[in-house]
């Protein structure tokens, strides 16, 4: 049977219930993205209050947020380069001891030097996601793809959901350096297990001849690309002001936990409805996942209580988790298998443009226009990505149910 061409998908149907999906490579790649993910996200409510303790101003806080999300997106493209060149097994370990080697460093309270580590975290997040995401594409069958894809956005979303309530629940027991300590392991524990993934041939670059600097980044992913973007935009509403909003609002830290814990379990289970991009395409769950996220935000600018914004950021959450896998399969889908790393590189990138541009620009929304400006702003910007989906309804799979059917 012939290989689908990039940007289309094989039949459904028979052939999708015969192709395994549980492969030992899949199952390590997923265990290495929980625990890489648990190494960061653990991070997300800790680090602001931890500046905060400090005596940092918010617009401080967006600018580790933006420290870190450069040095994430930056180097993609040459972070694909040697995934494509190289080995994904590779990039993915020297990425994770990365991640373990800057969450130690946070045991220091230098705010000079935690403003430098948060750099290399970047670094190391940057390798993570990009041989991640190339690992998933070439050990996931085509015709499951989303649901290969929603299954292993499951694993990041369970790290999502919980660390960051064990994160709020030590700061108020223990307080902030057993936290950066099971950080660290987290990512030693992730390197270790991508370590184990077996490697497999990879297809080379021989469908362009530009040479190295012409194959940086790779333009047939560009609108799952910029519809990520757009989404990570309002990514550092709900993780790192989220918490600061809370306190303003004058819920307990304590009980604000629960938020995480919510807003986790949302997202996986809707990563859990992931396979129906296989059948209905990727574009309806896209624009439902859009659609969602809006209304979340929208609840979360009207809650004065702890259960409205528990309730908008796990609505928020549940959008997040039908457009994690939708996009990330849409730009497998387009991604032709010579680069695939350069692909992913290009893609995931769109993660931390977006929230460079969240931190930096919401920071000081919160000082100029308060925290209800933000989120108009935030809301803004997703109603921005379901227009721009609409006027590419069909080149982002949305030719009806019948799509993708025999």
């Amino acid at each position: 049977m012939a290989a689908p061409a990039p940007g289309t998908r094989p039949a459904g149907g028979s052939r999708a219930a015969r192709e395994p999906l549980w492969s030992p490579p899949f199952l390590l790649i997923c265990g290495s993205q929980f625990l890489s993910y648990a190494n960061n996200v653990m991070l997300h409510p800790v680090l602001p209050l931890y500046l905060a303790s400090l005596g940092q101003t918010p617009a401080f806080v967006g600018l580790t947020v933006a420290a870190f999300s450069v040095t994430s997106f930056a180097p993609r493209p040459l972070v694909g380069q040697g995934v494509d060149r190289w080995s994904a097994r590779g990039v993915y370990v020297l990425g994770a001891l990365a991640l373990a080697a800057s969450s130690f460093s946070y045991l220091l309270p230098l705010v000079a030097l935690l403003l430098l580590m948060r750099t290399v975290h970047g670094l190391g997040w940057a390798a993570v996601n990009t041989a991640g995401v190339t690992i998933v594409s070439e050990t996931t069958p085509a015709s499951r793809r989303g649901e290969g894809v929603g299954y292993f956005g499951m694993t990041r979303g369970i790290a999502t959901g919980l660390l960051p309530a064990l994160g709020v629940w030590l700061v108020a027991g223990t307080g902030f350096p057993l936290i950066f300590v099971l950080s660290g392991l987290f990512g030693l524990g992730a390197a270790c297990t991508a370590a184990m993934v077996p490697t497999a041939p990879r297809a080379r670059q021989a469908e362009s001849g530009g040479g190295f600097w012409s194959n940086l980044v790779e333009p047939r992913v560009a609108l799952p690309a910029t519809l990520r973007v757009l989404l990570n935009t309002t990514h550092p509403i709900t993780t790192a002001f989220v918490a600061l909003y809370a306190r303003e609002r004058g819920i307990q830290i304590e009980d604000f936990s629960f938020y995480y814990l919510a807003s986790g379990f949302a997202m996986v289970g809707a990563q859990s409805l992931a396979g129906f991009s296989d059948r209905w395409g990727r574009a309806p769950l896209i624009a439902v996942g859009f659609t969602a996220s809006t209304l979340g935000l929208a609840s979360m600018l009207w809650a004065s209580a702890l259960l409205p914004l528990v309730l908008g950021g796990a609505l928020w959450s549940a959008g997040v988790g039908l457009l994690e896998p939708a996009l990330l399969a849409l730009a497998i889908d387009k991604a032709p298998p010579s680069h695939r790393g350069a692909s992913m590189a290009t893609y995931t990138a769109s993660f931390q443009v977006g929230t460079t541009i969240g931190g930096l620009v919401w920071g000081v929304a919160i000082e100029q226009v308060g925290y209800s400006g933000m989120f108009l702003g935030a809301i803004a910007v997703l109603l921005a990505g379901l227009v721009l989906l609409a006027a590419n309804w069909e080149s982002a799979g949305g030719r009806g149910l019948s799509q993708g059917k025999t």
